[in-house]
């Protein structure tokens, strides 16, 4: 059985290449939008739970008011978003 070092890992987390492709997103935006967005609050929809590891959290925020879901999930006592998760989506 091969091993995957820690690095290549790293390089092939889905969630790492949706937050990557997320950053080079806005990393495009005009400065005005980029202000606006940081000045933005969140403003939550709904939080729904899946089971006792899992919840659907809505949510937008006060700058483009565009409600999207995301899934966040516990592990080792904390909860963490699951970007990749099917359940990300915009509404």
């Amino acid at each position: 059985m091969r091993r995957i070092d820690d690095d290549a890992r790293e390089r092939f987390d889905p969630d790492q290449m949706i937050l990557d492709r997320w950053k080079i997103g806005y990393d495009k935006l005009p400065n005005a939008d980029k202000v606006n967005f940081k000045e933005a609050s969140i403003i939550v929809k709904s939080l729904d739970k899946v089971n006792d590891s899992s919840s659907l959290y809505t949510y937008s925020n006060s700058y483009k008011n565009t409600q999207q879901t995301i899934k966040i999930i516990r592990s080792n006592g904390d909860w963490l978003v699951d970007l990749k998760d099917p359940f990300t989506s915009t509404k």
